[in-house]
């Protein structure tokens, strides 16, 4: 974990530094965007391609370091998880499921969540039949905040902060719950417990950089 970045010990982030940092967070995130999406035969081959840079960051977390189940074994638990099962989806991935008080899709924060998207032109495609506070959206538009950041204005962190806290931080202890408790493979498991810590770690940094205006 980015130890450099505790709240009582920063005064001050080199640019070299945060860069770095900025990198490694949108990367993480365009990563765990893949996993949880469904593993067809593009997702799993980039999951596979990237799986042993992400086990470094699971051991750097002190969690364990699974296998990368087999296509076939990860489509069958995806859809158990999350899209359909019998007595009810065990860890829905919209966020509005999580803080609505109707536990159902599409509330207002939604709507209000895809404002923000098109503002930073961001845009679903139109085979996409997901709604904007799907886990694996949320996840690639931080990433895709986080990266803009690096390459050109680091205002957009705010953007990412904002999203990350009122769309996933809110969700991510009682997701990761449903999930470390009701899944049959290791990967998903272990997963959602890095999720947990990750999301709680990157909210500690963006609110280092951007609410203490380091940036």
């Amino acid at each position: 974990m980015i130890e450099d970045f505790d709240l009582e010990n920063v005064k001050s982030i080199e640019e070299t530094d945060l860069k770095e940092s900025l990198s490694m967070f949108s990367n993480l995130c365009i990563y765990l965007s893949l996993i949880f999406r469904y593993p067809d035969s593009n997702v799993y081959k980039s999951l596979r391609d990237y799986f042993d840079e992400f086990k470094f960051f699971l051991l750097d977390y002190e969690l364990s370091s699974p296998d990368l189940p087999l296509q076939e074994d990860l489509e069958v638990e995806y859809v158990r998880l999350f899209v359909a099962n019998y007595g009810g989806v065990i860890a829905p991935l919209y966020s509005s499921v999580y803080t609505s008080e109707e536990k159902l899709l599409l509330r207002d924060s939604t709507i209000k969540l895809r404002d923000i998207m098109h503002e930073e032109g961001f845009v679903l495609r139109d085979d996409v039949k997901d709604v904007e506070d799907n886990l694996y959206i949320l996840f690639e538009f931080i990433g895709l905040l986080l990266s803009r950041a690096l390459e050109t204005d680091f205002r957009k962190i705010s953007v990412a902060e904002k999203v990350l806290k009122e769309y996933v931080s809110s969700m991510v202890d009682d997701f990761s719950k449903r999930v470390t408790d009701g899944s049959k493979l290791e990967f998903y498991r272990v997963t959602a417990q890095f999720v947990a810590k990750f999301v709680r770690e990157l909210e500690e940094f963006l609110w280092i950089v951007f609410d203490k205006n380091i940036v």
